[in-house]
């Protein structure tokens, strides 16, 4: 008997959600697959990686186990460790210095490189869209920030680019500002999640999201 599977899940830095993946190299002897932007290089087969990317990608699945441990015995919950990865990935775009460190290694990829992390995740996304027909997979990551704090140019070009993060600067003192992230949560989710926060706090500068949506 087929059975059709809907499930929805989204993350923000305190709430998680599940996914995992996989990668194969194609025959060495194609160059691009070393090169620094290879996961522009896919197909409808592979999902190709460098050996970097796939390094990357092998340490994501310790960082899910090891995360999925610290869940043990605990309430009933969906958990997902690429939703994590993403925000914090974005997080670490965000950051320098000790703080950016701290980030790379929580995720078990400190001696990893910046650019090879977002190349990693941004292969990810190009990937799932297309892996597999007969099933839907959307992943979309979101920034709201209070628009009395800008964000520099770089780093909202860098997550739109390589997280496809909307961004958007929202008036956090109003409730409009509350309606507009549970209407993306609600539209990323296909309404299976159609509220995610009831209220922002003064102290909030912004939020960061991660939604994972699959039918199969």
């Amino acid at each position: 008997m087929n059975k059709k599977i809907k499930t929805a899940a989204l993350a923000g830095l305190s709430a998680l959600a599940l996914a995992s993946c996989s990668s194969t190299n194609k025959i060495a002897k194609e160059d691009n697959a070393t090169k620094p932007n290879s996961y522009m290089d896919t197909d409808a087969k592979y999902l190709i990686l460098s050996n970097d990317q796939r390094a990357t990608i092998n340490k994501g699945n310790e960082f899910a186990v090891n995360l999925f441990k610290t869940q043990i015995d605990m309430q009933s919950k969906v958990i997902s460790p690429l939703s994590v990865s993403y925000l914090m990935g974005m997080l670490a775009n965000g950051a320098d210095g000790d703080t950016q460190k701290e980030i790379l290694a929580s995720l078990g990829v400190g001696d990893v490189t910046l650019q090879t992390l977002n190349e990693s995740y941004r292969a990810l996304l190009n990937s799932t869209a297309t892996a597999d027909k007969q099933t839907t997979i959307n992943i979309a990551n979101y920034i709201a920030a209070d628009k009395h704090f800008q964000l520099k140019s770089d780093f909202r070009n860098t997550v739109g680019k390589i997280y496809d993060a909307g961004v958007e600067s929202l008036d956090f003192s109003s409730s409009k500002a509350v309606d507009k992230i549970n209407m993306w949560c609600s539209k990323q989710t296909n309404g299976m999640i159609p509220k995610i926060i009831d209220q922002l706090s003064a102290s909030d500068v912004a939020v960061l999201m991660n939604a994972i949506y699959f039918e199969g």
